[in-house]
Order: structure tokens, then C-alpha cells, then sequence
């Protein structure tokens, strides 16, 4: 496990590193998604997999859908980045928890309704945390994460996006 220090220094490196070689910050991630199931999908990514289906009856009720892996992904990215701006801020925190919730009209996915949109059309991050540090601290804290939560930039702001079909 790393520590709070060894982290600290990983972050420093990081950055460092970073500064002088901006084109090492440039990556690109994949992920290969496949419908094993009526509604089952495995998604793998890094050698991992993640497993995403609907509750029943449209599917089987084995993982979570994928509106809930968006919102478990958007929170799981703002609580490694608290951590990381924590350390970089030196503010310091005893427990961290982020509850992610969205609004969403399922009309349109299915086809009932042409004009909602069919995702989400709200999306609320409460951050609970407690320590040592004012709540002037924790703002400025939550503050440097917003400015650099990469899963909170796509879901807030417009990205480039295409679809390419390829069959047979």
C-alpha cells in the first residue's frame, strides 16, 4: 500500500516529469465493450473487466448499468483526485466519501418520447469529508479538484465525440 509521503513524492516526480516532457502527459485510453448477454456487457480495459447489465426484465441484474458505471466512475475519480490535491495542497483529511447522483428520463431510450434528452440532465456531487482542516480548506480543496478532475471535465463540458460502424 502506499503511504501518504511515498504518495506525495509519486506526485511530485509526476509532475516534475511532466513539466519537462509534456508530450508523456498524452495518452490514450481504450476500452473494448461486448454484449455477452441479452443486456450483459463485458467491458475490458487494462486487463481488467467490469461487468454492466440491466435489472430484470430487461436483463439479468448482474452489474451495475451503465448510467450507474459513469456516476461510480465520475466519483471515483473525484475521490483519487481529492487525495492527490490533498497531498499537493497539503490539506489533510481523515475520511473522504463522494456520493454521485443523477437525473435521468429513460423516455427517449426507449423510444417513448423523441424531444428529452436521453441522458442525464443533472448530475450532483456531495463530498463528504472529515479532519483536521477549517472548511475554508476543504473549499479551497474542492476548489483545485473541480480545475482538475479529468471524469468531471467530460461529463461537465462539450467533448468531441464519433461513432464509426464496422460490419461484417
Amino acid at each position: 500500500m502506499t503511504t501518504s509521503s511515498t504518495l506525495h513524492s509519486i506526485l511530485d516526480a509526476t509532475t516534475d516529469a511532466l513539466t519537462l516532457n509534456p508530450g508523456a502527459g498524452q495518452k490514450q485510453v481504450a476500452v473494448a465493450d461486448e454484449l455477452v448477454a441479452t443486456c450483459t456487457v463485458e467491458a475490458r480495459c487494462d486487463g481488467q473487466t467490469v461487468t454492466f447489465d440491466q435489472a430484470s426484465p430487461l436483463g439479468d441484474g448482474v452489474g451495475p448499468t451503465p448510467g450507474d458505471g459513469l456516476l461510480a466512475a465520475l466519483g471515483a475519480c473525484q475521490a483519487q483526485v481529492y487525495r492527490f490535491w490533498s497531498e499537493k495542497l497539503d490539506i489533510r483529511f481523515d475520511a473522504l466519501r463522494v456520493d454521485v447522483r443523477g437525473d435521468i428520463d429513460v423516455r427517449r431510450l426507449f423510444g417513448a418520447d423523441e424531444v428529452v434528452r436521453p441522458g442525464f440532465s443533472a448530475v450532483e456531487i456531495d463530498v463528504h469529508v472529515t479532519g483536521p482542516e477549517s472548511a475554508a480548506r476543504y473549499d479551497e480543496l474542492r476548489r483545485a479538484v473541480d480545475e482538475h478532475c479529468p471524469m468531471l471535465d467530460v461529463v461537465a463540458n462539450p467533448v468531441a465525440v464519433s461513432t464509426a460502424i464496422h460490419a461484417g
